[in-house]
């Protein structure tokens, strides 16, 4: 392993999150390069993210922690750790409210021992009750480890003059921009070139891939919930700081609180593995869906909900039906209210469409709160009395 871990280079991404302590803001990110023979190899990162959910949230990470004659509290909270690919490079995303003394090398250390397949990603707990430094993985080393930022209670979310109200863009605030036909943009996180119709006014482009960092956070969450409400359930992830106003982590959000919540109720699923599965599908909506494929990305994650409970595939044929019929549900509700997109109103209208027909179809209750919107103040385009959710209307 130690020689697998020297290979390990370091870079960084861009990210900001809305202040929880003295720090509101790590994010560092961690790149295998070398040509190492099992970098190309998908089993490397399929169990990292769940290894990495079950060690977010406030923990004591005294077996993440290099002083071994440490004094103080080990309790930190760590919002999310994200796992990402970009060809063959694994990076790995860190942010939270504090770190031990080389924890964030040790943490690195351990998910990349369960993606080679040398520790089991279930085992994350059990690590963490140890309180014990050999119970975790190797040390990663320390060069390249970069921290991008610091936030400090009070401090602007931008330093660019923005504030988080209105903020659009990831980069600079500045409102977005979409564009009828693709042309060529540079990610300004990644670097990545690809066609895409998005950006903001000033010409910064985010991928969907760095607008989702921060997604395994989700998984983390849904595990340790225990309501039965999926709107409470996606109202707790909208603050999680990897959730932005509008953005195509909301494809995923959706599907996911609605799992969690079925799960809750008595349904027949294994949680963890179904919100993987979400995971990887809700990803794979673009940003932008919308108005681009005419589909609401929250609403086909209520048919991405139904296709996973039921079991549906293409050669299914209840299943099948009932996935088409809860995503035209959800997008039909949609258009009732029209444009522009709203996030988090298309969020609220696709659950809570999903709520009816689960009852009506698997029987299962689950809770049907009132909804009123509290983002009104960051959307540019809030609809304001057309919404359902308007606090005009309540």
């Amino acid at each position: 392993m130690s020689n697998q871990v020297n290979s390990l280079k370091k870079g960084l991404t861009v990210k900001d999150l809305v202040s929880t302590g003295i720090f509101s803001a790590i994010f560092f990110v961690f790149t295998l390069v070398g040509g190492l023979p099992f970098a190309p190899n998908p089993v490397l990162t399929f169990y990292m993210p769940m290894g990495a959910a079950l060690l977010c949230g406030p923990h004591d990470y005294t077996s993440f922690c290099a002083n071994r004659h440490m004094k103080k509290s080990a309790v930190r909270t760590v919002d999310a750790i994200t796992v990402g690919r970009l060809g063959e490079e694994v990076r790995l995303t860190f942010s939270g409210d504090g770190f031990l003394y080389h924890m964030v090398r040790i943490l690195t250390g351990t998910l990349l021992e369960v993606g080679l397949g040398q520790r089991d990603a279930d085992t994350m707990p059990a690590i963490l009750a140890a309180r014990d430094r050999a119970a975790a993985g190797a040390t990663a080393p320390a060069r390249g480890l970069i921290l991008w930022e610091t936030r400090y209670a009070h401090t602007p979310r931008s330093r660019r003059g923005e504030t988080r109200m209105k903020e659009e863009c990831l980069i600079c605030g500045a409102p977005l921009e979409y564009l009828e036909t693709d042309v060529q943009m540079q990610c300004e996180i990644c670097r990545k070139k690809e066609l895409a119709k998005t950006r903001c006014v000033n010409g910064h482009y985010v991928c969907s891939d760095c607008h989702m960092q921060g997604l395994d956070s989700i998984v983390e969450l849904c595990l340790r919930e225990t309501a039965c409400d999926p709107i409470a359930i996606v109202e707790r992830m909208m603050a999680l700081p990897s959730c932005h106003m509008h953005g195509p982590e909301h494809h995923v959000m959706v599907g996911a609180a609605l799992l969690t919540a079925y799960h809750n109720v008595g349904g027949d699923i294994a949680l963890s593995d179904t919100l993987m599965e979400m995971l990887r599908r809700g990803k794979s909506v673009p940003g932008g869906a919308c108005g681009f494929w005419g589909a609401c990305g929250a609403g086909i994650s209520t048919g991405m909900f139904v296709s996973i409970i039921s079991r549906s595939t293409p050669l299914t044929d209840e299943p099948f039906a009932l996935s088409h019929k809860r995503t035209a549900a959800a997008l039909g509700k949609i258009g009732e209210f029209g444009g522009p997109r709203c996030c988090k109103r298309d969020s609220f209208l696709s659950i809570l469409t999903a709520i009816d027909f689960v009852k009506e179809h698997f029987g299962s209750a689950l809770q049907k709160p009132e909804v009123v919107c509290r983002y009104a103040a960051q959307n540019n385009q809030c609809i304001g009395k057309r919404c359902p959710f308007s606090a005009e209307n309540h």
